[in-house]
């Protein structure tokens, strides 16, 4: 316990430290493809507090590792809107000739990757002069794209390729190709740099390790997740589900689902507070951001902004040096007991619920046990199931789902 508050306490300062030598600015930007405008919340107040015209279209979004600026890709007008998060204005348009997909930025700030689904390639932008530095090819279509704390590696999902290509950013050249089945799509890094997440517009997110380019693990998310993020503390992630108007809140490590939100209107854009004790859910025909607590799967604001809002790529303006937070505290909707075990466990609701469904699947994703439950616990008996770790997912009244990981000894 008391090593405990010790390292507390030491966050604390850590924190206080970071809070008084950095402006933190904690924005959303929000793209209006319809307005060819960005709406600026205010997470403090979960409010609109400026509108910036930009170019035509704009759907595309990053943001420098400072939280100093923002990259608005624009669709339509084959460009892109540089702004200045101190004052919200635009600062400088680049010059593409193409449609941007996906865009990231170099820890140092002085390089953009654009992808290029027209001639499939990634394009290297000097930031200082706004100069193309080189066209690297890569796969068929590619979107997604992100970029390792250090630089070093930027990874680029292929959406008709069905691969993902790692591209070593001292040579200018892909060094590895990951084959990832499906279409790959959105694609985050965690803030260490160690593991990259990665949609296939299926139902999967794969996990790959950024030492081995080698996909890990595949977690099983609702069909037709097309996006992904995670919040720069690297304790929450999300991934959204544009057909099934869902948002599936993860724990990243060791990477499991914990509920999946009905967020209705199509979700066309993620992301989440620094934190990562909300998740911020675009709304394309709703015209409205939705915040939803990570603690409490509650609905914490819905915000109006423009016409037709989306966006491709984190959004959310903030210095990522956010200091040491505790672990976030968790509502569970229900508990196992006792989990690990050998023979005989007990699943035992926390929730009112009228009708509830539980079941669990292996490491692969295949179910191994389903069945509805008629009062506040019911008791699994491993049978046949061999020792490992499974995934329990407890549905209540068709519409909240949440899950944890079951272990068999």
């Amino acid at each position: 316990m008391q090593a405990k508050n010790s390292m507390k306490l030491l966050a604390l300062a850590i924190l206080t430290w970071f809070s008084s030598n950095f402006a933190i600015c904690q924005n959303a930007y929000i793209p209006n493809s319809d307005d060819n405008t960005v709406s600026v919340i205010s997470l403090a107040s979960n409010s609109v507090i400026a509108t910036i015209p930009v170019g035509t279209t704009p759907q595309v979004t990053a943001v420098s590792l400072n939280g100093a600026t923002v990259y608005i890709g624009n669709t339509g007008s084959n460009s892109i809107s540089v702004i200045n998060t101190a004052s919200n204005t635009v600062t400088s348009t680049i010059p593409l000739g193409f449609s941007p997909a996906g865009i990231c930025i170099s820890p140092n700030g002085r390089k953009l990757y654009v992808t290029n689904q027209a001639n499939n390639s990634v394009r290297v932008i000097n930031t200082l002069t706004n100069e193309v530095i080189t066209n690297i090819p890569v796969g068929d279509e590619p979107k997604g794209i992100t970029i390792t704390p250090n630089g070093k590696k930027i990874y680029v999902t292929n959406f008709v390729g069905g691969t993902i290509s790692v591209i070593d950013s001292l040579t200018n050249a892909v060094s590895a190709t990951i084959l990832y089945f499906g279409f790959p799509s959105g694609i985050c890094m965690h803030p260490d740099g160690t593991k990259a997440y990665a949609t296939n517009s299926g139902n999967g997110v794969a996990r790959i390790n950024t030492a081995t380019d080698y996909i890990e693990y595949t977690l099983t998310v609702p069909d037709y997740t097309n996006q992904v993020a995670i919040s720069a503390s690297g304790t929450r992630m999300c991934s959204i589900s544009g057909l099934n108007n869902s948002a599936t809140i993860i724990d990243p490590s060791p990477i499991y689902p914990l509920y999946t939100a009905n967020v209705s209107n199509g979700p066309s854009g993620i992301d989440l507070s620094p934190d990562g004790s909300k998740i911020y859910v675009i709304s394309l025909f709703g015209n409205f951001v939705k915040v939803i607590s990570t603690l409490t799967y509650e609905t914490v604001a819905t915000i109006p902004v423009g016409n037709a809002p989306y966006a491709l790529g984190k959004f959310i303006a903030s210095d990522q040096t956010v200091g040491i937070s505790e672990d976030l505290p968790l509502i569970p909707a229900f508990e196992i007991a006792p989990n690990p075990f050998s023979e005989l466990t007990t699943i035992r609701i926390n929730r009112t619920y009228n009708k509830a469904r539980i079941e669990i699947r292996n490491a692969l994703g295949a179910v191994v046990y389903n069945s509805t439950i008629g009062g506040t616990s019911i008791n699994f008996y491993k049978n046949e199931l061999q020792a490992g770790i499974y995934f329990i997912s407890v549905t209540l009244d068709e519409k909240h789902v949440f899950t944890e990981r079951l272990i068999i000894k």
